[in-house]
């Protein structure tokens, strides 16, 4: 008698939820993937989630979407250019776009926009999820791949804005914001990004997407009246965060009144807290955390993207191991996957930057500014000379350095034919 069907739901359609749904449909898994946004945002993709990639054959495909940036531009408040550094050869700064693997999602499970879940009421034969449009429906697993501030995650797990003995997670603040939206790209724009720092701990940061096409503008900032301005604003609607984040960029200089305008008008703004998540476990009964919503490292470790994709894979090699997911199964999957990806994560979030990057990188004068400008601008001359080659090969490791990934029989036997 053959097997009953494995039904997995997967909340968020950023990096991780994908990444799942994927490796979850070439073992023959049915996933269902529902994401709450209406649309859908980049990624940057490091280390050894390059392999991950790599596996699912997406490669080339990626590569040939992404930004193509020619490297970063330091300027100053007349758009005159400061120090310049080239992108790399690698993939670090190729895979920029989630586009292709959400197509290749598509083949296996599908994608519903705009929905999100409700409530979870689970059983020993299931869980019952209620959705905000009115759905119900039975999964043997449930797969959280939110953002940070997840309110799925909220439903079976609680969590505080600092550390508690009776919560399951808390919040770890870097003492940063930023906010993200795309502003129209003009061809003098160039294949280089900008980033211009003001007075005040303020940075402004201009990314070319010539294929939309479009730039995709950064705002940070670190000051301290600023963070508990913009801490309770995530709460507000979107329009009300964009009027809090007007004013703490009123007098930036360079582009930023040009920039405020377009901000007024993108509807695909984003606005969140540089912070990490820490947990003491990564799942409860049937449902499992990956991504932000577990464990994020912070925007600015450099590695939140990368710790969501190799955990995504690893959580759904586990799964697929399991010839059906009864509770026991599910549990036994769960353990195994944060047995092996708990090391990693915690090396990149041990990483993440400091009180004294931030008074360096983000200085509040205008005599902190001229000499950060001076410190990139020397800093730049050493990295583009062969001088900056050696030195390059005395940084340290990233955090994945000599982590090597699992190979799944249950997903590996697929690769080839759905390359």
């Amino acid at each position: 008698m053959a097997s009953a069907p494995r039904r997995v739901l997967i909340s968020g359609a950023g990096i991780a939820g994908p990444v799942v749904a994927y490796w979850l449909g070439l073992s023959g898994i049915r996933s269902t993937l529902v994401e709450r946004a209406p649309s859908l945002r980049t990624s940057d993709i490091h280390g050894v989630a390059r392999d991950v990639i790599a596996k699912m054959g997406l490669v080339s495909v990626i590569r040939n979407a992404g930004t193509h940036e020619a490297g970063t531009h330091f300027v100053d408040h007349s758009n005159r250019i400061c120090a310049s550094f080239p992108v790399g050869q690698g993939m670090t700064n190729e895979i920029e776009t989630r586009d292709d693997i959400l197509r290749s999602v598509r083949r296996f499970d599908g994608l519903h926009l705009g929905d999100s879940i409700k409530s979870i009421k689970e059983s020993e034969a299931e869980a019952v999820v209620d959705f905000e449009s009115g759905q119900t429906r039975g999964f043997d697993a449930i797969v959280i791949a939110d953002r940070m501030h997840s309110k799925s995650r909220s439903l079976a797990f609680q969590t505080q804005e600092t550390p508690d003995s009776n919560s399951d997670f808390y919040y770890k603040s870097l003492g940063v914001h930023t906010a993200y939206f795309s502003i129209p790209y003009r061809e003098e724009d160039g294949m280089w990004s900008r980033w211009g720092t003001a007075t005040g701990r303020r940075s402004i940061w201009l990314r070319p997407v010539p294929a939309d096409p479009s730039m995709l503008a950064c705002l940070i900032i670190a000051d301290p009246v600023a963070q508990l301005k913009l801490q309770d604003s995530r709460f507000l609607e979107i329009p009300e965060q964009k009027k809090i984040w007007r004013e703490c960029f009123h007098g930036a200089g360079w582009k930023t009144d040009q920039i405020s305008d377009h901000m007024a008008g993108a509807d695909d703004f984003y606005m969140q807290e540089v912070a990490q998540v820490r947990a003491k476990g990564w799942s409860k009964g049937r449902v499992a955390l990956v991504g932000d919503a577990a464990y994020g490292p912070s925007p600015m470790s450099g590695m939140g993207t990368t710790c969501a994709v190799t955990g995504a894979y690893v959580l759904a090699g586990e799964l697929a191991k399991q010839p059906y997911l009864g509770r026991d199964e599910v549990a036994q999957a769960y353990k195994a996957y944060e047995d092996y990806c708990r090391p990693y994560v915690e090396r990149a979030q041990d990483g993440a930057i400091g009180p004294m990057f931030l008074r360096v990188a983000w200085p509040e004068s205008g005599l902190g500014v001229g000499a950060l400008r001076r410190l990139i601008a020397a800093v730049s001359v050493v990295a583009n000379s062969r001088l900056g080659k050696v030195f390059a090969r005395l940084l340290p490791s990233e955090p994945d350095e000599g982590m090597v990934l699992p190979d799944y029989a249950e997903m590996q036997r697929h690769v080839d034919k759905n390359r």
